[in-house]
């Protein structure tokens, strides 16, 4: 792992017309476990993110070959897929085509317990907006002025908590 920050990188991601999907935790969650998966896949630390409703925080450290791009489309992918699986799981007949492992199995039950076995909810088809903010960390200073920012999202968007909030420990 390198020691230097000229590898870390703070990102903002927003959802299409922000759309705040991030509301239902089971999104939320889909999007934590592709997160790690594309940090595990492109050789990244995530050393912290925050979700909002509509729109999520990255602080990323790269330690490989593959660019913040590339672990982008990595990430915003698969999310977008999965995410869309569970909210079109029963329109014409997509359930019975899906080939799903485990996990999304797990997913799509919490769906169906949370609003029944039909369509039942309102969310449109699930996008990320095009393109995101993707900002260099150059120094500790601003390190740790990022990991305030994050802290205080909840405050800032008037969130009644502080959910989906995590900071790796550091020793800055």
């Amino acid at each position: 792992m390198p020691s230097s920050l000229i590898d870390y990188t703070f990102v903002t991601i927003c959802t299409d017309q922000r759309f705040p999907y991030f509301d239902e935790d089971i999104f939320a969650e889909l999007c934590i476990d592709n997160l790690l998966y594309a940090a595990r896949l492109k050789s990244f630390i995530v050393h912290g993110y925050k979700i909002n409703p509509e729109h999520i925080h990255l602080i990323l450290q790269k330690y490989g070959p593959y660019s913040v791009s590339k672990f982008l489309h990595s990430f915003k992918r698969p999310s977008s897929t999965q995410i869309n699986q569970l909210i079109c799981y029963r329109r014409e007949g997509q359930r019975s085509k899906l080939q799903l492992d485990e996990r999304m199995l797990a997913f799509q039950t919490r769906m169906v317990d949370e609003y029944g076995n039909n369509i039942g909810h309102e969310f449109p088809l699930f996008k990320w907006q095009k393109g995101c903010d993707v900002r260099d960390i150059l120094d500790h200073k601003a390190l740790k002025q990022i990991r305030h920012y994050l802290k205080i999202q909840h405050v800032k968007h008037q969130l009644s908590e502080n959910k989906w909030l995590y900071l790796r420990e550091e020793k800055i």
